[in-house]
């Protein structure tokens, strides 16, 4: 069996009750009473202890087991990439998890760990070498020759490639936390791990896109991608379908979604500020905020960073707005990049859009006299036109399932009185403080935009007081003192949720210091604007550049050296592949509760209530096969009879019998999808979740949108660049 590609097992029947079940090539059996003397160091059984060669692995468990348990792999010698552990649900009968053995090992083996009681018994190993490995090297083999492609072959990359590296230069600054192994456990990381592996595993079950994930709640179903939104999501999902382990996986995602930032940055200072420098020390800054940092390795707050890629888009097109002339190309075109900016928030982050939308409201009730003009209305609205159609695949589904569906979200589960979760005033000045505040009680960790922007900030402050600042700087500082003003404990939020309705929706951002990542935004934009304006009144030294962009790099360095110190303090999280991240139950020594906002209203999650008994009337039912949220069921139903299935009754989930008829369904105990048989019925059923028909056509509206936007672009691009041509021959 060594050093086979496929080594499988054969397994007979074998009596437990030794004081240590050790894997012989025989049948493991455990139950509670054997268990009992069993517990003391935390593992119970162990094997086969063979040796396996460098490469990736799938093992399969074929295991029955009355309770949930803790499974891990580990070996005597030689270097393993694993989880912590991985879970085996009461529910399952197999269990495929994914390992990578980095340097030849031997010993490897199979440990059950920590036992939970009930019966359990392992009935088959298998252990089957995969391709994983093969497929990451030819991707990464195939992403390396396009860059090195383009750098060689490309004119533009050549003509601009000291800006090219300085951008990816910033984004790999901000990627420097992720080079140790593992990574500190974020507020969120479970649940955003969850709903990459539910992406993943839709698409490779051939959906797209995915809407009701199936890996919550162990199968029965849970909404996020209509509640949450996850476009961005499905580059990390495509790392996993590749073979990159889901840690892998993430890293990657950030490292994007750093060269995102860094370039959307970039390119809106160009056309925001009149010099190149100022550009990229923009993209520097905004890129490397303490804030969008402590997003990213502390907090996980996923969808929030994500959407700060969109923030410079935004940004700018208001610029335009407001600072264009009407009949500016710039000002004409301000709605694309409007409407894109908030599409790719909405797609990203409900939350962060909420607050953009806050933030333009007050924005252009303060400038109301611009706002009034005509041309400003114009853009307004087809700015809001076109956002309804890039982001109707979005909202169509998420708009049905709020009004119709009773969840936890419309019971209030969200934030109500949150001031006191806002920063303190001092929290912005404390640069140094520890990341996470450490573990005692009432901890509060990094609540600043960082060092470099309220540096800025006092400079601004500065010219104004001097009176030597300009409108823009005017305006934008009186912006960024009202965000963190916002963001503070300082700020009524418990006054203002007592408004009737619109307390209510402003709440619930659920934590006030959210509004920082809208303050660094303001300050950026203004440490740029006061740089430009130092550097024309030639108040400071002509150096101030290249101090602002060390303080920055600086005070990155230092939130590196605070993380690394602090991820060794807490928990290091080395997720690597699915099974580890659920069941998403909720019980006693788990901790798999990822959250409930979007559960039916009184939905019992609990390991005992998420069971794969199918109780009925007058029904017999067997469960043949399940592929994702799909399931056969073979079925022998008397007439008026029913039967509920372990699958929650959300909206579009269906039931066909065996010639594709839908069958009568509907919200049974604890929310489970009831069937009703009206006749007598023998055969089949599928159950499965199908996507309505008006929410694929708003998809297809929204993809002709996108295709249509990006021809325009791409068109306007062309002709800009005959224009060049023609200016250059000239």
């Amino acid at each position: 069996m060594k050093n086979a590609d496929v080594i499988s097992v054969d397994l007979g029947a074998m009596a437990s009750g030794h004081e240590e079940v050790k894997y012989d090539g025989t049948k493991w059996s455990l139950n509670s009473e054997d268990a009992n003397a069993l517990v003391s160091d935390g593992y119970v059984i162990y094997g086969p202890g063979i040796s396996l060669q460098r490469g990736t692995y799938t093992l399969v468990l074929d295991y029955s087991t009355t309770r949930i348990q803790k499974g891990v792999v580990e070996a005597a010698s030689g270097l393993l990439e694993t989880a912590d552990y991985f879970l085996l649900s009461n529910n399952k009968n197999t269990v495929k998890y994914d390992f990578r053995v980095l340097a030849d090992v031997t010993g490897f083996q199979f440990r059950l760990k920590e036992y939970y009681g009930g019966n359990f018994e392992l009935n088959g190993v298998t252990i089957v070498k995969n391709t994983h490995d093969i497929r990451t090297y030819i991707f990464l083999f195939i992403l390396l020759s396009i860059c090195i492609n383009l750098v060689l072959f490309s004119e533009k990359i050549k003509s601009n490639r000291y800006t090219i590296l300085a951008v990816v230069g910033i984004a790999f600054l901000a990627s420097l936390p992720l080079f140790p192994n593992g990574m500190m456990t974020g507020n969120d990381m479970r649940f955003h791990f969850a709903r990459i592996e539910a992406i993943s595993e839709g698409i490779k079950n051939g959906i797209f896109p995915v809407k009701m994930y199936s890996v919550f709640n162990d199968n029965y179903g849970y909404p996020v991608g209509i509640y949450y939104g996850d476009m961005l999501l499905y580059i990390v999902a495509i790392f996993r379908i590749i073979g990159f382990s889901i840690i892998t996986s993430y890293k990657m995602y950030i490292v994007t979604m750093n060269l995102l930032t860094a370039i959307s940055a970039y390119l809106c200072g160009k056309h925001i500020f009149k010099k190149q420098i100022t550009s990229l020390v923009f993209s520097l800054v905004f890129t490397t905020a303490t804030y969008r940092m402590l997003c990213i390795y502390a907090r996980a707050a996923v969808g929030e960073y994500s959407a700060g890629c969109f923030y410079p888009l935004i940004i700018l097109a208001i610029w335009n707005i407001y600072t264009k002339e009407k009949d500016s190309n710039e000002f004409k075109d301000s709605y694309i990049l409007l409407a894109t900016g908030m599409s790719g928030l909405i797609y990203t982050h409900v939350l962060s859009t909420e607050m953009v939308v806050v933030t333009l409201v007050v924005l252009s009730l303060a400038l109301i006299k611009k706002t009034l003009r005509l041309p400003v209305i114009i853009v307004y609205i087809k700015s809001i036109f076109l956002c309804g159609l890039l982001s109707l695949a979005f909202i169509v589904p998420f708009l049905e399932y709020y009004i119709n569906v009773d969840t936890n979200l419309d019971d209030g589960f969200q934030s109500t009185y949150i001031q006191s979760m806002g920063a303190y005033i001092s929290d912005y000045f404390a640069f140094f403080k520890s990341i996470t505040g450490g573990d005692y009680p009432g901890a509060r960790g990094l609540h600043t935009p960082g060092a470099v922007l309220m540096f800025g900030l006092a400079i601004a402050v500065y010219l104004i007081v001097r009176k030597e600042a300009n409108k823009e700087i005017k305006t934008v500082t009186l912006g960024a003192l009202i965000s963190l003003f916002v963001a503070s404990n300082l700020f009524p939020w418990n006054r203002l949720y007592e408004i009737p309705k619109l307390g209510q929706f402003l709440v619930s951002v659920q934590f006030p210091y959210r509004y920082i990542g809208i303050a660094v935004a303001f300050l950026a934009l203004l440490l740029g604007l006061t740089l430009e304006r130092v550097s024309e009144l030639e108040l400071f030294a002509k150096s101030l550049y290249t101090y602002v962009a060390a303080i920055s790099i600086i005070a990155t360095f230092v939130f590196v050296s605070f993380y690394q110190d602090e991820s060794f303090v807490r928990s290091i999280y080395r997720a690597y592949d699915t099974p580890d991240l659920f069941v998403c139950t909720r019980g006693e020594n788990f901790g798999m509760y990822l959250g409930s906002e979007y559960l039916m209203d009184n939905s019992d999650v609990s390991m005992e209530a998420l069971d794969y008994v199918l109780n009925g009337q007058d029904v017999e039912a067997e469960l043949l096969e399940e592929n994702g949220l799909k399931m056969k069921l073979d079925v022998d139903a008397k007439e008026n009879g029913y039967i509920e299935v372990p699958r929650f009754a959300y909206p579009y989930f269906v039931a066909r019998d065996s010639m594709g008829e839908r069958l009568p369904v509907q919200a049974g105990s604890n929310n489970r999808l009831k069937i009703t048989f009206k006749d007598a019925y023998k055969g089949l059923v599928i159950v499965d979740f199908e996507e309505p028909i008006h929410w694929r056509g708003a998809e297809i509206v929204s993809l002709m949108a996108v295709i249509c936007l990006m021809l325009l672009i791409s068109l306007r691009i062309n002709v800009f660049d005959k224009i060049l041509v023609l200016k250059h021959k000239a």
